[in-house]
């Protein structure tokens, strides 16, 4: 006789494992300063936290005196959701071309400042993804200007090296850029566009944590970067912003394009294939249709970087910086405390094994888990093979991830029989 039945066990697993919040956001604006009726303030270069569009109103701030910085906020809870932590922060910038300077230099010179703030109270208030937005007249648009505006161009390399000093003080994010203007030749706009010659390729401005974004939901508006931080505050780290099963973002989308200083806004429902192959393979973020389904869908999360490489997209950067901060919350525990060795100054295989398995089981298994990596392996030995001598120990981390579907290719055929 066969033995059959069920077999149930329950297992013992350490509480309290770490739980963060890795969608906090954060919108940086040129903005005037303003005060509530109730004596609140919003003042420039200072951080302030907000859970709603409400929150926002209640520091003064209006689509009378700051449109730009309300539109980019009501995008970002249309998606995101009342409750969602949303850092503002004003600069002092006027949409006069000169101005446009002032709002480089803030990113270099001040921003890094403001964000270490986010810290003061909670360090896991910090945030992990910026949107910089602009005003359209910062950019420059006749026959001699280049398709992506100069000025951008200043901006999005400002904001990778700010990220990039930011990361090694263990503030990690990736940002999306306001394209401010495509500087279109003729009147046509994008349409009308030698996209292969003219068009700048984000590759070349060789800035991996930041992405371009080059479209919008409201034609005459700048580019929809709040609906995009919005977007992403509602997926997980691995999921791109282009998975069209998790529906349109918007009904209709627009191209921020103009033709000398006047508006073209092209509507992303005409770009051919082309325009849209184009715009992909030089790696910006905007919307169009997909056949067969309504309204409009991200492209994807392209970064300034090269699309053969891991940090060519948003979610792998998402990644990348969140278990980067695991391991150095777990890490960071060990600091001075005493570290079992061999005679020859090698770390201790048992101490190792346990150490792993701790690291694993509290902080890589519920990331695992919650999808947002396949695999996660981490090893660890004595700089230069001598911990009694180096007091240091080096960490690799192998991180398997999720990649997303981009093509697919359909053979169709006639055939006289089928087996």
């Amino acid at each position: 006789m066969a033995r059959t039945g069920i077999y149930t066990s329950i297992t013992d697993t350490q509480l309290g494992n770490q739980s963060v919040s890795d969608s906090i956001f954060m919108l940086v604006a040129p903005a005037k300063a303003a005060t509530a009726t109730g004596g609140l303030k919003f003042d420039l270069g200072v951080a302030y936290l907000i859970t709603s569009v409400k929150d926002a109103t209640n520091l003064g701030i209006t689509s009378d005196n700051n449109l730009l910085l309300m539109f980019n906020i009501t995008e970002f809870y249309e998606k995101a959701g009342n409750g969602t932590k949303l850092w503002i922060v004003g600069v002092n910038a006027t949409e006069t071309t000169s101005d446009a300077t002032k709002f480089v230099s803030f990113i270099t010179d001040s921003l890094p400042e403001v964000i270490q703030s986010t810290t003061a109270t909670n360090f896991d208030n910090r945030p992990r993804v910026v949107g910089f937005c602009g005003y359209t007249t910062w950019a420059k648009s006749t026959a001699s200007d280049p398709v992506i505006p100069t000025v951008t161009q200043d901006i999005v390399k400002a904001a990778q090296t700010t990220l990039e000093n930011l990361f090694t003080d263990s503030i990690r994010m990736c940002g999306v850029v306001d394209g401010l203007m495509l500087n279109c030749k003729t009147a046509t706009g994008i349409m009308g566009e030698q996209l292969a010659t003219t068009l700048t390729s984000c590759v070349s401005l060789n800035c991996p944590r930041i992405g371009i974004q080059i479209t919008t939901s409201t034609p005459g508006s700048p580019a929809s970067v709040g609906q995009t931080l919005g977007w992403l505050a509602g997926i997980s780290l691995a999921t791109s912003i282009g998975a069209v099963m998790l529906g349109s973002v918007s009904q209709m989308g627009y191209f921020i394009d103009y033709n000398a200083g006047t508006p073209v806004n092209t509507n992303v429902a005409v770009a051919t294939r082309a325009i849209n192959d184009e715009l992909g393979d030089k790696q910006y973020i905007f919307t169009r249709t997909r056949p067969q389904l309504p309204g409009v869908y991200f492209n994807d999360g392209a970064t300034c970087n090269d699309p053969t490489m891991a940090l060519s997209s948003l979610e792998f950067l998402r990644v990348g910086n969140a278990i980067c901060d695991s391991a150095e919350a777990f890490f960071v525990r060990l600091l001075g405390s005493n570290i079992t060795t061999t005679a020859n100054g090698e770390i201790d295989n048992g101490y190792k094994a346990s150490t792993l398995d701790d690291l694993y089981s509290r902080y890589l298994a519920p990331r695992i888990n919650r999808g947002e990596a396949q695999e996660i392996n981490v090893d660890f030995w004595a700089k230069d093979g001598d911990f009694l001598a180096s007091r240091a120990i080096e960490v690799q981390i192998e991180i398997r991830p999720y990649a997303s579907l981009r093509e697919v290719y359909i053979e169709t055929l006639f055939i006289a029989s089928q087996n």
